[in-house]
């Protein structure tokens, strides 16, 4: 084996580690902007849970106005007794509705937020995989290059010396 093919291989070794530590980043590179996107996700949950509850909130204080316009309107008088009682109710679902709804855009903001940070995670190691695998590749290049190179130089060695060794050729 000659320099050439020794210098050749050994660069063949580093493009191949190269290689490697670039599919590493662009992985890398991939979960976080997949990271970024869900935690964008997680806030659009959050506002659209946040504009849902508005809306809610409006919805049901207007039936309640309805419901004591009419009460009013019929002679009852809403501020006592059983009437009271209804409208304290119809304010306590009111409530109610309005918290599930946001609670069900934590709920799903959280969900997207794990799943940004998971692929955070899966950026670090892919990134950890590319560095690790380029620096094996181009270890066992070298390694594989500088044993063909000694078992080149051996041969060659042993070659001459024994040509020299059998003076009677």
């Amino acid at each position: 084996m000659g320099w050439a093919a020794l210098v050749a291989a050994v660069v063949a070794a580093a493009a191949s580690a190269y290689a490697t530590y670039q599919a590493g980043q662009q992985q890398a590179k991939g979960f976080r902007y997949q990271a970024q996107q869900q935690e964008n996700q997680a806030q659009a949950a959050r506002n659209a849970a946040a504009v849902q509850e508005a809306r809610s909130r409006e919805r049901n204080e207007r039936i309640m106005a309805l419901a004591r316009a009419r009460a009013g309107a019929s002679g009852i008088v809403s501020t006592e007794g059983s009437p009271l009682l209804v409208m304290l109710e119809n304010a306590r679902q009111a409530e109610l509705e309005a918290q599930l709804i946001r609670y069900g855009g934590e709920i799903q903001a959280g969900f997207l937020e794990g799943e940004s940070r998971l692929s955070t995670f899966r950026g670090r190691n892919a990134r950890r995989a590319g560095n690790i695998g380029a620096g094996t590749t181009l270890l066992s290049g070298v390694a594989s290059a500088y044993g063909a190179y000694s078992s080149v130089t051996n041969t060659t060695t042993t070659s001459n010396t024994s040509y020299g060794a059998n003076p009677g050729y």
